[in-house]
This record gives structure tokens, sequence and C-alpha cells, in this order.
């Protein structure tokens, strides 16, 4: 384990309950997830105000599938977005590969729509 991961865990234990805190993971981060949510919970009792749930439906949803996102990327690549193992050069690399999706998306949903005029 990397010096990170508990401060990692913490966060995601904070967005996962809200969301799930029983997806399948392995054992040993299993058992740091259950000590982290344990610690949240406390934490909770003693008066720190958590939000768990948007009021704007539309900000919920992106918020649900950014927790998803994140939950299938660790299981995918086993890292998260606070790795420090790329430069500056291979993140906006990275951004730049997913605009270029995005703009195809996009490009492919107004053909879509053209063509259904």
């Amino acid at each position: 384990m990397t010096k990170d991961q508990p401060a990692i865990m913490k966060r995601m234990m904070y967005l996962l309950r809200s969301y799930n805190p029983d997806l399948p993971m392995g054992a040993g981060m299993r058992a740091q997830f259950l000590e982290l949510r344990e610690q949240y919970e406390r934490e909770e009792r003693e008066g720190i105000t958590v939000v768990t749930k948007s009021p704007d439906a539309n900000v919920e949803k992106n918020r649900q599938m950014l927790l998803e996102r994140s939950v299938v990327g660790l299981a995918k690549y086993g890292v998260t977005t606070e790795r420090t193992d790329l430069t500056r050069a291979e993140w906006v690399q990275h951004a730049i590969e997913e605009t270029l999706d995005l703009a195809n998306y996009l490009q492919a949903l107004k053909t879509n729509l053209e063509n259904e005029s």
C-alpha cells in the first residue's frame, strides 16, 4: 500500500458511503473501507455535517455517474485521478483524447438529429 492510499480510501469512502457502501472489493480494501466508514459515522455523530445527496436532480445524476466511473476506473486501472506517475503533459494528452471522444459523440448525435428531420 502506498502512503497516499489511506487518504485516497478515506475520500472514496466519503463518496461511496452515500452511493453504495457494500460494493464488491478485495478483502484488504474492504477492511479498510469498513474501518473508515466507522470513523466517518463517528465523526457524523459528533456533529460534522456531510451532504450525501444534491437537492438538484441533474446534479445528483451527475454525482452518481461520477461515483460509478470512479469505482469502475479504480477497479480497471487500480489508480485514482490522484495518481502521481503522470507528467502534466501526459495529463493534457489524456484530456485531449477524452475531449476528442466527446467531439465524436456530439457529432454523431448531431448527425442523428439532422437525419431525423
